[in-house]
């Protein structure tokens, strides 16, 4: 799913783009070519870790008390969510 999306969004710029960048040659189109490349990656990155989290996110994960030699307090979806983010 990650890999589909990040070439779902290189694409998708490449073509959204193209009106802008059929006149760029060198080092303008290489600049293009490695913005397209970042968003695709940190695309597939972030897809990737909210996949590969989803039981986490559905059930929560555990949270503990420090004072209790970290003794398992209870689950939380919200500690869930902000570790995943």
């Amino acid at each position: 799913m990650a890999c589909a999306s990040s070439i779902i969004v290189a694409l998708g710029i490449r073509k959204g783009l193209s009106g802008v960048t059929k006149n760029m040659k060198g080092a303008q189109l290489i600049m293009m070519n490695s913005v397209s490349a970042f968003f695709a990656c940190s695309t597939a990155g972030a897809l990737n870790a909210y996949f590969m989290r989803q039981t986490e996110l559905s059930s929560g994960i555990n949270i503990s008390d420090p004072e209790d030699d970290n003794d398992v307090a209870g689950k939380s979806k919200a500690a869930a969510y902000q570790a995943v983010k």
